[in-house]
């Protein structure tokens, strides 16, 4: 993808990370429990400081269910695999967006809408030479274009 868009910082949707530690909190403490809430809050709170520091709470306490012990797994793999893409404190401070709000509605006001006005006949070879205009001419984020 790299040599398509060039340079870039890709993150994991800091949302989608929110809503995988709920996952992980219905698996060790219940659906919808007073500790359900608490421990994904708790967590979602650490997760300002890094994803390295919720790592720490994705080990298995021990006495859970294998389907729970499976949820840890599940998620303690993914948080290490993404973890270059999770590093939410050096993105705030380079001013990134951390959730992909802002990207799909780029993509649907830059590309989509121009790819569908009315009257208008696009090519794949020339939707992507638009894209890629469109893309070299937008501004880094916090600065004007």
């Amino acid at each position: 993808m790299g040599e398509q868009v060039g340079e870039r910082t890709e993150n994991v949707d800091y949302c989608h990370t929110g809503e995988r530690l709920s996952t992980v909190a219905e698996a060790v403490h219940g659906v919808q429990t007073p500790g359900t809430h608490a421990w994904a809050a708790q967590q979602r709170a650490v997760l300002q400081q890094g994803v390295d520091a919720v790592l720490e709470a994705l080990h298995s306490p021990g006495g859970l269910s294998e389907p729970a012990q499976e949820t840890l797994r599940r998620e303690r793999a993914f948080s290490t695999t993404n973890r270059q893409r999770m590093q939410y404190p050096a993105f705030r401070a380079q001013r990134l967006p951390l959730g992909c709000g802002a990207i799909a509605s780029s993509g649907k006001h830059l590309i989509q809408l121009r790819m569908k006005r009315s009257g208008y006949r696009r090519s794949v070879a020339g939707g992507q030479a638009m894209a890629h205009l469109s893309a070299d001419r937008a501004a880094p984020v916090g600065q004007a274009a």
